[in-house]
């Protein structure tokens, strides 16, 4: 099975729209660790994402003959924008991406796992709940 294409993701995100309470507190358990799991891989997506465009925009730039101090400006912004952030959230997303793909590969592959959040913490499976 292959990487979902971008409308696979849209459909599936109006549909991950419609999930409500219900059903006993051992599925509900079950639906929150589902959860986390798609937000850390969705973290690592973004990371992946984020330093492949960065990587992209600086190389067109060079090809145009742009000098080397403009090839970086605005790829922070532009990263904002797409997450709905501020442009200082913008630059330290960027870093941070940049920082797992070329220097943190053992950290990519947990958050794209799923076994670690964004905040770090190694998720751990307790066998009973508890």
């Amino acid at each position: 099975m292959g990487a979902p294409d971008l409308e696979e993701l849209r459909a599936f995100t109006v549909r991950l729209r419609c999930v409500e309470a219900g059903g006993d507190a051992g599925s509900g358990i079950e639906w929150l660790d589902a959860i986390e799991a798609l937000k850390s891989v969705g973290c690592a997506a973004q990371a992946v994402i984020t330093d492949d465009i960065a990587t992209r925009i600086r190389a067109d730039r060079k090809a145009d003959g742009a000098p080397r101090a403009e090839w970086g400006r605005g790829i922070a912004s532009q990263i904002a924008l797409a997450r709905r952030e501020s442009p200082n959230r913008g630059g330290r997303h960027l870093g941070f991406a940049q920082a797992l793909v070329h220097e943190m590969p053992h950290t990519l592959d947990l958050l794209r796992s799923g076994r670690l959040n964004e905040c770090g913490d190694t998720r751990r499976r307790y066998p009973n709940g508890g």
